[in-house]
């Protein structure tokens, strides 16, 4: 009986320790510094200037930044535009990450990180291309570890869900 007590109380304090860890690990994520790294991570891609041949950008990696940052609610909410929309009409006629068609000239940096909760947080971006300055705001999630991006400008979730509504 002694043992099976033991056991149950080294298991409950193990527990506790590695609980404790992970929310060290979680709480350093649910910070200012680590979200500006971590949407400048997702745009790093943005800022070479390499071109091809038809004046085109010129992308180290290949990543789907959709399929990678975005949130599974945004994806899913996507998916399910595309498909009440038809196979044949393009839901998103520009890249929401550049909020543009043509992104060659497109650069931008985090200029503010505000209202960090458990599960949201908000980022602006400052952004030019074309020499016009502008800003985009993304609403960021917080799920499966780390941050993805639930919403570009604070209005495309809407615009999709309208497919959805019929409208």
């Amino acid at each position: 009986m002694k043992n099976r007590v033991f056991v149950f109380a080294a298991a409950v304090l193990l527990l506790t320790a590695c609980n404790g860890g992970a929310k060290k690990a979680d709480a350093a994520k649910h910070t200012d510094a680590y979200i500006r790294e971590r949407v400048e991570t997702i745009y790093s891609r943005y800022l070479t200037k390499e071109l091809d041949e038809n004046g085109m950008r010129v992308f180290k990696d290949n990543t789907d930044l959709t399929d990678t940052y975005c949130s599974t609610g945004f994806k899913s909410l996507l998916a399910q535009a595309q498909d009440a929309a038809g196979e044949d009409y393009i839901v998103l006629d520009c890249d929401p990450w550049t909020q543009s068609q043509d992104d060659v000239e497109f650069t931008c940096s985090v200029k503010s990180v505000d209202a960090i909760t458990d599960s949201t947080a908000t980022v602006t971006l400052a952004t030019e291309n074309f020499g016009y300055a502008g800003q985009l705001t993304l609403q960021l999630v917080y799920e499966s570890g780390d941050w993805f991006v639930d919403d570009f400008g604070g209005d495309l979730r809407e615009y999709l869900q309208s497919f959805l509504d019929g409208e």
